[in-house]
């Protein structure tokens, strides 16, 4: 069951599931904030629907940054 494995220490990671969602002028403090928090570098995905909010301003988000 290699696979199950693998999905348990995914799941159980410090962090797994942390979501920021950031506009264009914030991305560095989100990166900066979801380092800190996980101690883990982040995956960066452009959004698809602009239908969130910038987690530091009022923008519509353009990223979301996490795992």
């Amino acid at each position: 069951m290699e696979g199950a494995e693998t999905l348990l220490l995914f799941s159980t990671r410090k962090g797994a599931g942390k979501m920021i969602f950031t506009c264009e002028e914030h991305i560095d403090i989100a990166i900066d904030e979801y380092v800190d928090e996980t101690e883990q570098a982040p995956d960066i995905a452009p959004m698809d629907n602009n239908e969130k909010q910038c987690s530091f301003c009022e923008k519509k988000a353009v990223y979301v940054v996490g795992n």
